[in-house]
This record gives structure tokens, C-alpha cells and sequence, in this order.
């Protein structure tokens, strides 16, 4: 009685890019982007303090006629 040895199955093209695929479906394929927006695109009142990361403006992002109002100490 001889014991014949199984040979191992290569590996092809397509078993590779079906366990690809299998991982790709279980796994999702979202990814993030931040999309730019412009000052075109927002609506008048549309943006609120809860909105903008603090200390991110600067007075360039402000008009003069805004600058003018503020009062107080510079802080």
C-alpha cells in the first residue's frame, strides 16, 4: 500500500482577485473626503459659531467695516 502525497493547489489569478473581492465586500470601500466649499455656496445665515473651529479666523476673514465696531481691551 503506497501513500501518494496530495499535491497543493497553485495559486491563480483568479483565486487571488476573488479573496481580494470576497475582503474588498466584508470590509467596505468608503473612503473620506473633504470637500472644499466656497463662499458662493454658503447661504446668508447659514454658518454659526458652532460651526467654525476656534481660533481659525483671522482679520483677514473679516471686512473693515466689521473691524471697526469691536471694542475692548486686545486680547
Amino acid at each position: 500500500m503506497s501513500v501518494r502525497m496530495r499535491r497543493r493547489p497553485r495559486l491563480s489569478y483568479a483565486n487571488v482577485m476573488s479573496t481580494f473581492a470576497v475582503f474588498a465586500a466584508l470590509g467596505g470601500t468608503a473612503f473620506a473626503a473633504a470637500p472644499l466649499i466656497t463662499g458662493k455656496e454658503i447661504k446668508d445665515s447659514s454658518i454659526t459659531s458652532a460651526d467654525v473651529k476656534n481660533r481659525s479666523l483671522t482679520e483677514l476673514d473679516f471686512a473693515a467695516s466689521s473691524l471697526a465696531k469691536l471694542r475692548g481691551a486686545t486680547g
